[in-house]
C-alpha cells in the first residue's frame, strides 16, 4: 500500500491561482474598452433651463432617420443601431472602441412635457432635444403693486 502525501493547502493554492487568472481577465476587460463596444450606451446630457430640459444625445456615425426618439409621460426613449463594423480583410483589429449594434435608453424627466412641446434636431453627430416644460411647472414673474 502505497501512501501519497498532499499538502494541506495544495487545494487552496489551485482556488488562489484560478482567482489570480479570474481577476486577471477581468482586469484586461476593464483596460481594454472595445471588449464591452457592443453594448455601449450613447453618452447623454440633461439640462435645465427656465422653460425647458434639454437633452443632447452623442451619436457619431448615424443618419438621422436611423435615430427614434418617444415620450411617454415623463419618460424620453432614443432608441438606434450602430452600423456593423467589418474586419479589415487582411489582418484583425488591435482597437475597436467605436459602438456598434442596436441601443436603446431612457430617461425621466422632472415633468410631462406638453404633446407639442418637444423639439428634436440633429446635427454633426449631436442629437439635441428641447423639452418644454408645461405652463404650470414654468417660473412666472408676478408683478408686486404698491398701494
Amino acid at each position: 500500500m502505497r501512501f501519497v502525501t498532499r499538502h494541506p493547502f495544495a487545494e487552496l493554492d489551485d482556488v488562489r491561482r484560478e482567482m489570480n487568472g479570474l481577476l486577471r481577465s477581468f482586469d484586461r476587460a476593464l483596460s481594454n474598452p472595445s471588449a464591452a463596444a457592443d453594448a455601449a450606451l450613447p453618452p447623454f446630457n440633461l439640462h435645465e433651463a427656465e422653460d425647458a430640459v434639454i437633452l443632447t444625445a452623442e451619436l457619431p456615425g448615424l443618419d438621422p432617420e436611423a435615430v427614434e426618439v418617444s415620450v411617454k409621460a415623463d419618460e424620453v426613449t432614443v432608441r438606434g443601431a450602430w452600423p456593423a463594423v467589418e474586419t479589415p480583410e487582411n489582418g484583425h483589429w488591435l482597437r475597436r472602441e467605436r459602438p456598434r449594434g442596436e441601443f436603446s435608453r431612457t430617461v425621466r424627466l422632472p415633468f410631462t412635457p406638453p404633446v407639442d412641446g418637444v423639439e428634436a434636431e440633429f446635427a454633426r453627430g449631436v442629437l439635441t432635444l428641447v423639452l418644454n416644460k408645461p405652463a404650470e411647472r414654468q417660473a412666472r414673474r408676478i408683478e408686486v403693486k404698491s398701494r
